[in-house]
């Protein structure tokens, strides 16, 4: 154990001050997609065969939508992940998907009334201690030969920590992409990215990529180009505005409430945290509040990246998963 804390705190330094940063000159993104990443990123389908068919299951307060695909010959725990705010199914970029699925199972779902899962008990208030709590029903419901582990971006981290925190025995381990614990301690999105969640000022496709990406630089120009161009293979799942809205007040309530928090300092799940510094959605802040609580956690923050910090640099993302998930207890 001790030796992998070591090896964690390494990585972490060095991906904090990456060697191969350097200032990108600034790039002008466009106002549209075509003036940014080309007319011809629309020019694939989805990728059917590979997604394989929509299925659903369902648990207590919820009809899960959900796609299972991968290499299911192998002994690793499958992966399963947590889309974010108003986000469904679609938006988990193919080139990540196809990574993970190589050697494992990989198991993807719409939360409680997002997408196509269907919320059997709208008059229920959502929160993430609910939705953490839809995520365990569901994995116990798919009746898997092991514990999964489980991943999740935005929302979905935070939904992620709240799981390790209070079900940790249903799961593996737990990779946060630009999460947070909530609390009063946490720091909130930007007024801006506020103001776009409300749905208070209109948004288009090049600002929705400039939250995710520093479109201001070259890498992060490219890197949001080719997530739009792999967003072309994902399936169609549309958003659900009434889901979105309840989301908003989870959203919301989470920044006031200390529970995940509190009960992540007992946990001895294993966590690794992603963030960028360039982050206005989840500042990355947010990130290193969980470091302090949980210093066994694996952190990894980058100086040049925002919220889609795991996609811009999944290349190494990649190389640290595969070290966190292999690593002994």
């Amino acid at each position: 154990m001790r030796s992998a804390l070591l090896l964690s705190a390494v990585l972490a330094l060095a991906l904090i001050n990456p060697s191969q940063a350097t200032s990108a000159p600034e790039v002008w993104p466009g106002e549209t997609m075509a003036d940014l990443c080309g007319s011809n990123y629309t020019d694939y389908e989805f990728a059917s065969d590979f997604y394989g068919p929509l299925q659903f299951l369902e648990i207590p307060d919820v009809v899960v939508a959900y796609y299972r695909f991968g290499n299911a010959s192998t002994d690793l725990p499958p992966v399963v992940l947590i889309m974010g705010f108003s986000g469904t199914m679609k938006n988990w970029p193919i080139t990540m998907l196809v990574d993970l699925a190589e050697d494992r199972e990989v198991i993807l779902f719409d939360n409680r009334g997002q997408g196509f899962s269907k919320d059997t008990s709208p008059e229920v208030p959502l929160s993430i201690a609910s939705m953490a709590n839809d995520t365990k029903n569901f994995v116990e419901a798919l009746d898997l030969a092991r514990p999964p582990h489980l991943f999740g971006w935005s929302m979905g981290g935070m939904i992620t920590l709240q799981a390790a925190a209070v079900y940790g025995d249903s799961f593996d381990r737990f990779a946060v992409f630009s999460g947070s614990a909530g609390s009063l301690r946490s720091q909130l999105p930007s007024p801006e990215i506020m103001a776009e969640f409300k749905g208070a000022i209109p948004v288009s496709d090049v600002e929705r990529l400039s939250s995710l990406f520093p479109l201001n630089t070259t890498d992060g120009a490219e890197a949001a180009c080719r997530y739009a161009r792999d967003l072309q293979y994902s399936p169609d799942d549309p958003e659900n505005k009434q889901g979105t809205k309840k989301q908003l007040v989870a959203l919301t309530d989470f920044y006031f409430d200390d529970s995940t928090i509190d009960a992540l300092v007992d946990t001895e799940r294993h966590i690794l945290v992603i963030g960028g510094l360039l982050d206005i959605v989840v500042p990355a802040q947010n990130q290193k509040l969980v470091g302090q609580v949980l210093p066994s956690a694996w952190m990894a923050i980058f100086q040049d990246s925002s919220h889609a910090t795991f996609f811009q640099h999944w290349g190494t993302i990649r190389e640290l998963l595969e070290v966190f998930l292999q690593r002994e207890e």
